[in-house]
């Protein structure tokens, strides 16, 4: 009997003390975060940051709906009478990668490269919205 008083005071006493605080605010970290990587290989195999490139983020579309557009130099994507502009306009940094935060991503994603080394080149990849942290890496070869 006292080995049962025993564990019914231990497992009051786990149950009271484990508990938290229903007070105390609870810290989500709820940004969402896109990252864009793009890197250049050369002929050697060497890779370098593909610093300047331009990176577009359009939301609501993916890069199926897009095929037959033509991409503009400021980002701007037609094709006959559609104008689709990017939502986000920003550069591959001098380390490879472009950064983005958000409070809430709740649409598709389709993000652009457009390299200023690599002559021509352009890379497309859509996402979903079920992500809390987008990451797209190139390397143009």
């Amino acid at each position: 009997m006292k080995i049962i008083y025993k564990y019914l005071l231990f497992t009051f006493l786990l149950f009271n003390f484990s508990c938290n605080d229903s007070d105390a605010p609870i810290n989500i970290n709820e940004k969402y975060r896109i990252v864009v990587e793009s890197f250049i290989k050369d002929k050697s195999n060497v890779i370098i940051p593909d610093y300047n490139a331009d990176v577009f983020i359009y939301w609501g579309i993916y890069s199926l709906e897009i095929v037959d557009f033509e991409l503009r130099e400021d980002g701007t994507m037609i094709s006959d009478s559609k104008v689709i502009k990017p939502s986000l306009i920003s550069n591959i940094n001098s380390i490879g990668e472009c950064t983005f935060e958000f409070e809430q991503i709740d649409e598709k994603i389709t993000i652009i490269i457009r390299s200023k080394i690599k002559q021509g080149g352009v890379a497309i990849s859509s996402f979903t919205n079920s992500r809390y942290e987008i990451n797209f890496i190139n390397v143009f070869q």
